[in-house]
């Protein structure tokens, strides 16, 4: 059985980024990473996650595991949320840079 972690950080857009942000833009993000249930948090997996979407200068800063029903009120989070289940991972930016 898998639970998923959320991570908290930002990060710099590169060039290869598959965002639409200019490189070296920096952004908030949030990681969603599937992990076996009663885990510890799967810091250097995350932080792989964002360095193989194109995000460098990363710098994670929380990590808590997340309870699907909470995210219920947001579509976007719930979706992330989905996608990491299925996928083992899903990653969401914030639009405005930091």
């Amino acid at each position: 059985m898998y639970e998923i972690h959320l991570f908290l950080g930002i990060a710099a857009a590169e060039e290869t980024s598959k965002s639409a942000f200019p490189a070296g833009e920096r952004h908030a993000l949030l990681v969603f990473l599937r992990q076996p249930i009663g885990s510890d948090h799967y810091w250097s997996l995350a932080e792989s996650c964002l360095e193989d979407a194109g995000w460098a200068q990363v710098a994670l800063q929380k990590a808590s595991t997340v309870d699907r029903s909470v995210l219920e009120i947001e579509p976007t989070a719930q979706s992330a949320y989905e996608d990491a289940m299925a996928r083992g991972s899903a990653i969401v930016v914030y639009s405005d840079p930091v």
